[in-house]
């Protein structure tokens, strides 16, 4: 933690209403979120569109997000972290043992899928951002927000997170 975020230029971030140094966040989220998929995968969920499924989906995006903007992430990274959680947690939790091979390629394929839609999601919602903040209340409109997912492949509770992070609504 407290990296200074010198891997990723200006154009990769997304600090459209104020200045902001992303990199000390994105390391709590990413190292909290792979937690969170080892334990959950191993527990025997998948990646869907529905239930937890879509829960997980939405951490491994965010986490996929947040390596891309503070860190230039431009391939699959979070499944690299695999080993590093089995390793730290596996003598309280042994099962973590049984198959991260499985696991990490199942976060790795959930990563590829992402990456393929995040780049121009985050430039249309840059430019929403950017609307946004010219307007009083602050607000990125349903319109873009629809446009967003139907058109970019950009899932409306990313938007929303990322929105609320510029103190948009």
């Amino acid at each position: 933690y407290g990296a200074d975020g010198e891997g990723a230029g200006q154009a990769d971030r997304y600090d459209i209403c104020r200045e902001g140094n992303l990199a000390d966040t994105a390391c709590r989220v990413i190292a909290d979120h792979v937690r969170t998929l080892v334990f959950a995968l191993t527990d025997g969920a998948v990646f869907s569109n529905k239930g937890r499924g879509s829960v997980l989906r939405s951490i491994a995006r965010r986490a996929v997000r947040f390596a891309y903007q503070a860190f230039g992430q431009r391939e699959p990274f979070v499944h690299r972290l695999v080993p590093t959680v089995v390793e730290s947690m596996a003598d309280a939790f042994p099962e973590l043992r049984d198959d991260p091979g499985r696991v990490a390629r199942m976060i790795e394929e959930e990563e590829a899928q992402f990456l393929q839609t995040i780049e121009r999601g985050l430039k249309v919602f840059r430019g929403a951002a950017e609307r946004a903040c010219a307007r009083p209340d602050r607000c990125i409109s349903g319109q873009e927000v629809f446009e967003l997912h139907t058109r970019d492949g950009f899932p409306p509770d990313l938007t929303n997170q990322m929105a609320e992070e510029l103190g948009l609504t």
